[in-house]
């Protein structure tokens, strides 16, 4: 009897080591899709503050040559808001955007106004129309028009790079959001009331990596009725995690991921669907056994439907 209880205990605790191990296995491989995450907007910081530093000693020596040209401070009032009162950020066609590029262009160079090239597509960017270049030409001296532009464009620029580096910081910030989220880090473990919807996305977020690289489109149907459930957040997310990783397995690249909640009777009903490959009949009996899996060594969770 001894012998039998001591190999219970051995066998339950051979059985939790193994659930942690693959459990680690998972996080590893979710902490690498995140890092790749989180690497896009950090490089965009980087780079946008990088160019934002040379716009700023660009800027000082367009600053000096205007001064030099003693333009009055009402010439310098009526250009700047000609150009940086338009309308931008812009969406345009590549036709329509090499268009006013074109057009941009030749403008500036029948003005010698120097890298007329390089200029151009920035102030396209910041939705600078032809009609605007006409109208601060009109308002100041021809020979200080070259200065003008390159003043407005470095402005421009800087404001654009500020915007860049500001929706690069929140979609950090969103990605760190989502981690506590899913993750409940900061969060009682016991039983919560909490909104699955909620507990979707995070696990999207997180699993957003693998759903870019396939090329797989999501879509959502979520019910506005569906309360909130008392459940164990970590362990809910741990399930999304699951059947939303199969699906993405099964689908390798492209096709379509259905993610729907609705009410039903007194109980949320979550349900996912994809055109994979779907289980193979013969092993369907066989899916909720513990650690059970068709996939290869090193794929997957390594949990199973189980979970």
């Amino acid at each position: 009897q001894r012998l039998v209880e001591l190999l219970s205990d051995r066998v339950k605790f051979s059985t939790q080591r193994d659930n942690e191990h693959v459990k680690m296995m998972a996080l590893g491989r979710l902490s690498a899709g995140l890092a790749h995450e989180l690497n896009n907007p950090a490089a965009a910081v980087q780079s946008a503050a990088d160019a934002l530093k040379n716009r700023f000693r660009d800027l000082a020596g367009i600053v000096s040559e205007l001064a030099s040209l003693s333009l009055t401070p009402d010439q310098l009032s009526k250009a700047m808001p000609s150009l940086s009162e338009c309308e931008w950020p812009i969406v345009l066609s590549t036709l329509e955007r090499g268009k006013r590029e074109d057009e941009l262009t030749q403008w500036l160079e029948e003005r010698e106004i120097v890298e007329a090239w390089k200029l151009a597509p920035n102030l396209v960017d910041c939705g600078i129309t032809l009609a605007n270049l006409e109208e601060t030409a009109s308002l100041v001296p021809n020979e200080s028009i070259p200065q003008i532009i390159h003043w407005v464009e470095m402005q421009l620029s800087a404001r654009s790079l500020v915007d860049d580096i500001k929706a690069s910081s929140a979609k950090i910030s969103e990605l760190i959001g989502s981690v506590q989220s899913y993750s409940h880090m900061d969060r009682d473990p016991s039983k919560q009331v909490v909104d699955i919807v909620e507990g979707i996305e995070s696990t999207l977020t997180m699993l957003g990596h693998k759903i870019r690289k396939q090329d797989i489109q999501v879509q959502r149907h979520y019910a506005t009725d569906c309360p909130p459930v008392n459940v164990f957040p970590g362990e809910i997310n741990q399930v999304w995690t699951n059947l939303i990783d199969n699906a993405i397995d099964a689908l390798q690249v492209r096709g379509p991921l259905t993610l729907s909640t609705s009410l039903s009777d007194d109980s949320v009903l979550v349900r996912r669907e994809d055109n994979g490959s779907g289980i193979p009949l013969e092993v369907q009996s066989r899916v909720f056994e513990p650690f059970f899996t068709t996939k290869p060594v090193g794929d997957g969770t390594g949990l199973g439907l189980d979970i």
